[in-house]
């Protein structure tokens, strides 16, 4: 009966972290995926993501990575979650969002925990949604391309919280309709065979192998599966797609 109270405890707290359910976008399909790596309080890992309106016609979304297990890294967790979506309220533009992130949480000295963050504004245009994104230290984002090869994006940008200032510019891309955004937590990447680990490459790799078109789901679906055949999970794994319809 304890543990059953303790994890139903640590799953309760853990979907507070996360939003309950997606938004609808009017310009795009979404779906999302988390799945902890522990038990009890441990199911209270440090994958987040969530999205949110910052003007009539964009959105944002963010993935984020919390150094830690636990009660308290589910507390920066919550921090850092409320925190950048009360900077973007402000600046409206993904860097400067994630270094007020990074002065915020250096002020509330958090025990040299850190945060990794990828935040992605996105916008419908008449031929598809313009994307401006940042990143402070997070895993790139991988585009689905409906009509060439899936490709990681470039981007750089240093850990968040642990520094006296971070480098996060601000990058830009576009989406055509059948083209697809997959924000992840380096729990895909880490899955492992032995030492051997998935990789990057093996998230391009099985994204290749969707067909053109294929919504939100079918691409998640598409990664977990990718992780179940090759291995084992190592960590807590987000993901979080955006998919923009054939037309």
């Amino acid at each position: 009966r304890l543990y059953a109270r303790a994890e139903h405890a640590a799953r309760t707290l853990q979907q507070s972290l996360l939003p309950p359910v997606l938004p609808p976008l009017p310009f795009a399909d979404l779906a999302s995926y988390y799945a902890p790596l522990g038990r009890d309080a441990e199911l209270i890992g440090g994958d987040f993501y969530d999205v949110f309106p910052v003007s009539d016609s964009a959105w944002c979304l963010v993935i984020g990575d919390v150094s830690g297990k636990g009660v308290d890294a589910g507390a920066l967790t919550a921090a850092t979650r409320w925190t950048f979506r009360s900077a973007m309220s402000r600046c409206g533009e993904p860097g400067s969002a994630i270094r007020e992130l990074n002065e915020s949480l250096l002020q509330q000295q958090w025990d040299s925990r850190f945060v990794t963050v990828l935040a992605v504004v996105a916008e419908a245009t008449a031929d598809g949604v313009l994307l401006r994104y940042a990143s402070g230290g997070h895993p790139a984002p991988i585009v689905f391309r409906g009509d060439a090869a899936t490709e990681a994006l470039p981007v750089e940008g240093q850990i968040v919280g642990v520094l006296p200032s971070v480098d996060a510019p601000t990058w830009e891309t576009h989406l055509a309709p059948g083209d697809a955004l997959v924000l992840y937590t380096d729990g895909f990447t880490e899955a492992r065979r032995g030492h051997e680990l998935l990789g990057e490459e093996g998230m391009l790799a099985a994204l290749d192998a969707v067909p053109v078109g294929a919504g939100a789901d079918e691409l998640v679906k598409s990664l977990v599966s990718a992780v179940a055949a090759f291995g084992k999970q190592a960590d807590d794994m987000a993901l979080l797609v955006l998919a923009l319809p054939l037309r």
